[in-house]
């Protein structure tokens, strides 16, 4: 390879490298005062709330034609909680929450569009689990019959109604959103050795008011739900509390 085409190929190198940041930089904005905008607009945000918004380029799948970008908001009333959303055509997503709080326990503000995180904190701080991460809301479903007919789809949800304390008919109609948490002391920590680093916690709301819950060991993807205090459905109805581990 002569030196005429080393020196162009590192030319090209070069600019295209340049073009990406130029690029990068510019979609940067666009995607920060998007979501500022909808910050604003769609979760009743002032800008005076917002402390800082992070815009960071994630990925792009050739294959599937798109691109995705991961955001972060912190707001003024919870500095040590990092609020997550993506973007993706052209459209600004809701993820979730983490981060830590000293005292354990989440006590919000009351910022619109997080009332359902205060109810669902104050319900497991009822319980005297000590929460060490925020998971925001992860489901939101509409609960009607059909959900429980024997299909493999509605296994899930099957489970998770089955360790509560009150039957899902009387909720028929209802919207339930579902909060998720990170939690300590929690019991199944005492028996189950996938539940040693915490215990990934689920709070239900209908209608503004916390209705139940379940629980899962932070490192059990495949079992089956356990209630808020970590008792199976078996469990339930029998009474007998029985070591996982």
């Amino acid at each position: 390879m002569n030196i005429k085409i080393k020196k162009s190929i590192l030319i090209l190198s070069i600019a295209a490298i340049l073009i990406a940041i130029v690029y990068v930089q510019i979609n940067t904005k666009k995607i920060y005062n998007m979501t500022e905008k909808h910050l604003i607009e769609n979760r009743g945000y002032k800008k005076s709330d917002i402390s800082k918004i992070e815009v960071k380029y994630y990925f792009i799948n050739r294959i599937l034609s798109y691109e995705e970008w991961i955001i972060s908001v912190v707001f003024k009333d919870e500095p040590k909680v990092k609020y997550s959303y993506s973007y993706r055509d052209n459209k600004i997503s809701q993820g979730g929450a983490s981060g830590r709080l000293d005292d354990g326990i989440y006590d919000h503000s009351e910022s619109p569009g997080y009332k359902n995180m205060i109810v669902a904190g104050n319900y497991i701080k009822k319980h005297g689990y000590t929460i060490f991460k925020l998971f925001a809301e992860v489901d939101r479903y509409k609960l009607d019959g059909s959900m429980f007919k024997n299909t493999k789809d509605n296994i899930k949800y099957k489970q998770v109604w089955s360790v509560q304390g009150v039957k899902p008919d009387h909720y028929f109609g209802k919207e339930v959103v579902v909060m998720g948490f990170k939690v300590r002391n929690h019991p199944l920590q005492k028996r189950d050795i996938n539940a040693k680093e915490g215990v990934n916690l689920y709070v239900m709301i209908v209608d503004g008011k916390a209705i139940g819950g379940y629980s899962l060991p932070t490192l059990d993807t495949v079992g089956g739900f356990y209630s808020i205090d970590g008792k199976t459905a078996e469990e339930l109805k029998s009474g007998n509390i029985k070591p996982v581990l």
